[in-house]
């Protein structure tokens, strides 16, 4: 064991010689397990890479990536190196990504009105309020061109179809249009949109779609 490693778990050098593998993880069961993912890996001769929550000397853990290879295959019982890398930043903030992520996830899907993401005439984020408005089944609008699903709005976005006048000015766009259901029937919807980097409108636009029907019934 290198002194890098007695550094990463806390322990004093040169103590870990002749110590159990399994002390140096924080579930030694899990550990139990991968270890024989290892094996079966290094009797074939590959090398194997895998994280795992490491445990310090101090009951503290850490993420590490480890990675192993066999000094001699064909005799495992005389050992393999083994590589533990500290990878609790990167882990950190990839599970702050996807709890951001699943946090918007949920924003979007309790949200009352329609809400789609449109990037180069495409829709590639739709929320669930949206999929019923149009009668869709969840899952089924992304990757659609827009302006077919919207019944031809070319001002949502997409070549050859012009930018709104306000979205290409940086400005916030609202208008209606009458929009045909997967089963035939008619609403009205009302588009509210915003270029999501208003110094560049051409790129990505967010719209909210309203139904109001019954506004035009009153009216």
């Amino acid at each position: 064991c290198n002194r890098r490693l007695a550094e990463l778990t806390g322990h004093v050098f040169g103590r870990l010689q002749g110590a159990p593998a399994a002390m140096l993880f924080a579930d030694e069961q899990e550990w139990r397990r991968r270890e024989s993912e290892m094996i079966a890996a290094l009797r074939a001769g590959g090398t194997w890479e895998t994280e795992v929550l490491a445990r310090r000397a101090d009951g503290g853990t850490l993420h590490v990536r480890l990675s192993a290879a066999a000094t001699n295959p064909a005799a495992l019982e005389t050992g393999y190196v083994c590589i533990l890398e500290d990878v609790s930043v990167a882990r950190a903030a990839t599970d702050a990504l996807r709890k951001a992520a699943e946090e918007q996830v949920a924003i979007l899907d309790t949200a009352s009105s329609g809400i789609a993401m449109v990037q180069d005439g495409l829709l590639v984020r739709c929320n669930l309020q949206l999929h019923a408005m149009l009668g869709a089944p969840p899952g089924t609008l992304e990757g659609h061109p827009a302006v077919a699903l919207f019944d031809g709005v070319t001002e949502l976005y997409g070549a050859p179809a012009p930018l709104h006048p306000d979205i290409a000015a940086g400005q916030t766009a609202v208008f209606e249009r009458e929009l045909t259901r997967s089963d035939g029937s008619r609403f009205w919807a009302r588009f509210t949109g915003k270029a999501v980097e208003p110094g560049r409108p051409e790129t990505a636009a967010v719209w909210m779609v309203d139904d109001v029907s019954r506004e035009h019934i009153l009216f």
